[in-house]
C-alpha cells in the first residue's frame, strides 16, 4: 500500500502523517510511525537503495517512470492520439494502445480505496481505461480491420451502455463489416436506451452517423481503407540510434530496464559488449531518452583524442544529473597522452565523489552512466 501510494505521485513527497494515512485513516496505532518507517526500509530493500528518497518532508519515489504501469499507460495513450489526429499510423496506433491496454490486471489503485488521494487518481486511471479501449476500436476501424474488433465493440458497448462514443464505434464496425441493417438497428436501439435511462436524445455524433449510414456515405468506409505504403523505412536497421530516435527504438526494452535498475541502485552503469553490438544505440535511444522522459537532467559526451577538454561539460552538473561517457573506448584508443588519460579519470572520479551543494552540505552525486568497450 505504501508503494502503491508513493506511484500514485512519483515526483512529489508523501509524509510519513499520509502514508499512516493511507494504511489506517484516521486511526493509526501509537506505532505507526515506525511501521511506515519499516516498510520504506523492506521496499528499498526489494526496488534498490536509491528507489525511495528521504526527504526532511517525507517520501518520493525515484524509480525511473517506466517501471510504473500508470505512467507507461498514460504515456501509451497520449502517443496513439498523436498518431490517430495526425492521421499517421491506424495500424501503429492500434499495436501502441493494445500494448498499454495489456498493461491492465483488474481496477486500478485497488488498495487505496479508502484513500481521498487514491480513489480519485484510480477514477482518472479508469476514465483513461475506458478512452483508450475506444481508442483501440476506432484505430482498427481506421486501418481496416472491422472483423476483428467487431465482438469487442459489442462487449464495449455491454459494459458501458451509457457512452455514445461506444454505440457510434459499434455501428460503423458493423457497417464496414458489410451489416448495414445491424448498424442502423444498433443506432435505432441506442436512442432507446438513453430516452429510457437518461431522458436524453442522442448527440450530433449519432445523428450524422444515421444519416451517412441511410445514404451509404462512401466516407464511412475510405477512411478505413489501407493507406499507400511510405517510401521512407520507419527502421533505421543497423544505423546508430540517438536520443531523437526513441520513438522507433524498440527490441531491447528489458536491457533499458536494467540499465536504469542498475543505474538507480548503484549510481555507477558501465554497459560493455563487442564492438557493434549497439551499446551506444541502447544507452542513447533507450537510457537517456528514459531519463529525460522522466524529467531528468542528462550530459551526453564522447572522450575523443583529447578528454581533459570534454571535461569542459563538468561545469554544468547539478545534483542528480546523470553524465553518460559514450565511446569510453576512446581514452585509450585516441588519447595517446598517457597523463592526460590519467587526469581525466582521476577527474572523473573526483567529480562522481566530492561534489557539493550549496552552503557547503553533501548533495547527491551526479550519477554516471558509462558506454564502455
Amino acid at each position: 500500500m505504501v508503494l502503491t501510494a508513493l506511484a500514485v505521485r512519483p515526483s512529489e513527497v508523501l509524509s510519513a502523517e499520509q502514508l499512516a494515512d493511507v494504511l489506517w485513516t484516521d486511526r493509526p496505532p501509537a506505532s505507526w510511525a515506525k511501521v511506515v518507517q519499516g516498510c520504506v526500509v523492506r521496499l528499498r530493500k526489494a526496488l534498490g537503495p536509491e528507489s525511495i528518497q528521504t526527504t526532511p518532508f517525507g517520501y518520493r519515489l525515484t524509480i525511473p517512470l517506466d517501471e510504473i504501469d500508470a505512467q507507461r499507460f498514460e504515456r501509451a495513450v497520449e502517443r496513439s492520439r498523436t498518431l490517430l489526429h495526425t492521421g499517421e499510423d491506424p495500424d501503429r496506433a492500434a499495436f501502441v494502445l493494445a500494448d498499454a491496454l495489456s498493461l491492465w490486471r483488474g481496477d486500478a489503485l485497488g488498495d487505496l480505496e479508502d484513500w481521498d488521494a487514491g480513489r480519485i487518481e484510480a477514477g482518472r486511471l479508469d476514465e483513461l481505461h475506458l478512452e483508450a479501449e475506444e481508442l483501440y476500436v476506432e484505430a482498427s476501424l481506421r486501418a481496416g480491420h472491422a472483423d476483428p474488433v467487431l465482438a469487442r465493440a459489442e462487449a464495449m458497448v455491454h459494459e458501458q451502455p451509457l457512452r455514445e462514443r461506444r454505440w457510434a464505434l459499434l455501428a460503423l464496425a458493423q457497417y464496414q463489416a458489410g451489416r448495414q441493417s445491424e448498424a442502423l438497428a444498433t443506432l435505432r436501439r441506442v436512442r432507446s436506451v438513453l430516452s429510457r435511462e437518461l431522458g436524453l436524445d442522442p448527440g450530433p455524433e449519432l445523428d450524422e452517423l444515421e444519416q451517412a449510414v441511410l445514404r451509404q456515405d462512401p466516407s464511412l468506409v475510405e477512411h478505413a481503407a489501407l493507406p499507400e505504403p511510405s517510401a521512407e523505412c520507419p527502421y533505421r536497421g543497423l544505423l546508430p540510434y540517438d536520443t531523437g530516435d526513441a520513438d522507433t527504438f524498440f527490441g531491447r526494452d528489458d536491457d533499458v530496464t536494467a540499465c536504469l535498475r542498475r543505474l538507480g541502485a548503484s549510481r555507477v552503469l558501465a554497459v560493455v559488449g563487442p564492438s557493434g553490438t549497439g551499446k551506444s544505440s541502447m544507452v542513447r535511444a533507450g537510457v537517456v531518452a528514459s531519463l529525460r522522459r522522466d524529467g531528468r537532467d542528462v550530459v551526453v559526451m564522447t572522450p575523443g583524442p583529447h578528454p581533459e577538454q570534454a571535461l569542459t561539460l563538468l561545469h554544468r552538473l547539478g545534483p542528480g544529473t546523470t553524465l553518460v561517457v559514450d565511446q569510453c573506448e576512446e581514452v585509450y584508443s585516441l588519447c595517446l597522452d598517457v597523463e592526460e588519460r590519467n587526469r581525466f579519470l582521476d577527474r572523473l572520479v573526483r567529480a562522481h565523489g566530492v561534489r557539493r551543494a550549496h552552503g557547503g552540505a553533501p548533495s547527491r552525486p551526479p550519477r554516471r552512466c558509462r558506454r564502455a568497450p
